[in-house]
């Protein structure tokens, strides 16, 4: 899109595309349809008094679409504003936010997946701050319901981008400072040194090195021999390494649009246990991952493998330890809790063990499976690729998260009138393919 024309509510491309204009805010996706599909009754929902809104599904089915949205807005206003309600409640993110207010000032702070916006709000009491949200959410101060505030970012958070990864590996691989050509040692002495001097051309003493940023050979000498093998080995080992690295960003952001969570086991409000389940990383990394010639499919196989296998030891591990997900399951007026998602969580808030995904076990497993001490490099190859692959882990932890794990279950003390409500007990969540976002 070069320019973008604004008519009306719509925006119009020169291609001739539109995109709707919802409260002055654009949705331009790449798929808005499949967007608008299934989130069209929270992009055009309106600003109502609270009695009003409790009023239009009075009689209505829970499961019905605008109880199910009023219900979800305030599973998520509790979590975040609950201290602000009168009378104040519990709210998920208290911890949170004491350990916020403790933080420094900085110049500026982004919070990706800013949900009702209660730590985009308290982060910019410190810094100037930026939210970034998957979903629409509207949220009313306290005081003067006719404020309100539309954060619509409509884009799920990706899986790490090949051009960061790339960048981390090379930057990695570079700091080994190898000098090419190997075990290059200038003549000395006599007749040596004159040798060496009168061997060459004066154009061929001094010539540029090759200019890729950062450097992954430096050569021995200005020499042009020297300098030609420096450029010849940074085109060969960093054309593979950006193409494993484009291949293993493939299949991770493959596995995070179709990995869920299942088997929650949900008890009140509290969720806990589960399981991630996605498709291997293997052989997503295997089949697009640079195999020209014998040397590339061998190293290929080897990090594909053992990325794989440590990926697949990891998610194992991800269990969710005991976390108020649903609070309104505290006291259902149902036989029954009509599905609900729950609040939207960090990876790194789940239990789970990093180990096998560290850069220093993958490489040590990666050599190991080599099995050839001979292959040139093998070794700083391996260690740029984990290194990255570990860097951006630790921020994918941070900025991925756990979203719409459908929680539902028995009430079994729910017996009206001596018991109107009650809380879900022995309760399942299960988590729809997308949940990582």
């Amino acid at each position: 899109m070069r320019t973008v024309d604004r008519t009306g509510d719509l925006l119009i491309c020169d291609c001739g595309r539109r995109y709707p204009v919802v409260d002055g805010v654009p949705i331009i996706l790449k798929d808005p349809t499949g967007y608008l599909r299934a989130d069209t009754m929270t992009v055009v929902e309106r600003d109502l008094a609270p009695e009003v809104a409790a009023l239009l599904v009075e009689g209505t089915p829970d499961d019905a679409p605008y109880a199910r949205l009023l219900e979800h807005l305030s599973i998520y206003l509790d979590a975040h504003w609950g201290d602000r309600a009168d009378p104040p409640v519990e709210h998920a993110l208290g911890a949170i936010n004491q350990r916020l207010a403790a933080l420094p000032r900085v110049g500026e702070a982004v919070e990706l997946g800013c949900s009702a916006g209660r730590i985009a709000a308290e982060l910019a009491r410190r810094a100037r701050s930026r939210a970034r949200s998957r979903s629409p959410v509207r949220y009313r101060p306290t005081e003067g319901r006719r404020a309100a505030i539309r954060i619509l970012l409509a884009f799920a958070m990706p899986a790490p981008q090949s051009s960061m990864m790339k960048q981390l590996a090379r930057l990695k691989f570079s700091g080994n400072a190898l000098k090419v050509p190997d075990k290059w040692e200038t003549p000395s002495g006599d007749p040596g040194a004159k040798h060496w001097g009168d061997a060459f051309k004066p154009s061929e003493k001094s010539t540029s090195p090759d200019p890729t940023a950062p450097p992954l050979f430096m050569p021995h000498t200005l020499n042009k021999y020297h300098t030609d093998t420096q450029k010849k080995l940074t085109q060969i080992v960093g054309s593979y390494m950006d193409g494993i690295v484009d291949a293993i960003c493939s299949a991770w952001s493959t596995w995070q649009s179709t990995a869920v969570m299942t088997g929650l086991l949900i008890n009140g409000p509290v969720a806990s246990l589960g399981q991630v389940v996605g498709p291997p990383l293997t052989p997503l990394i295997l089949a697009s991952g640079p195999k020209k010639s014998p040397a590339e499919l061998k190293y290929t196989n080897t990090i594909s493998n053992i990325i794989g296998t440590s990926w697949l030891s990891y998610t194992a591990t991800i269990k969710v330890p005991g976390l108020p997900w649903y609070p309104a399951f505290a006291a259902v007026p149902s036989p029954v809790a009509p599905p609900m998602p729950n609040i939207p969580t960090p990876v790194i808030a789940l239990t789970q063990v990093t180990t096998p995904v560290s850069a220093q076990m993958m490489k040590n497993q990666m050599i190991g499976m080599h099995a050839d001490p001979t292959a040139q490099y093998h070794k700083e190859i391996f260690d740029a690729v984990c290194d990255a692959f570990e860097k951006c882990f630790t921020i994918w932890q941070a900025s991925t998260m756990v979203t719409n794990i459908l929680g539902t279950g028995p009430v079994p003390t729910f017996a009206p009138p001596v018991a109107p409500v009650g809380p879900v007990v022995a309760g399942m969540g299960n988590m729809t393919p997308g949940g990582f976002t």
